[in-house]
């Protein structure tokens, strides 16, 4: 993957379950704590419980 910063920071979050290799990529608009943690939730929020 390549990715390009015309202007100021970008950074991505990346998240990978070691079994199934389900892979989620996130777009971070910067490099603070909430935001961060609150896009994860979001994106793992919608996913199936598993015992």
């Amino acid at each position: 993957m390549l990715f390009k910063q015309k202007l100021g920071q970008s950074n991505v979050t990346s998240s990978v379950e070691r079994v199934s290799r389900f892979t989620v990529i996130l777009r971070n608009p910067n490099k603070h704590t909430k935001p961060v943690m609150g896009k994860i939730m979001d994106s793992i929020r919608d996913l199936p419980l598993v015992a």
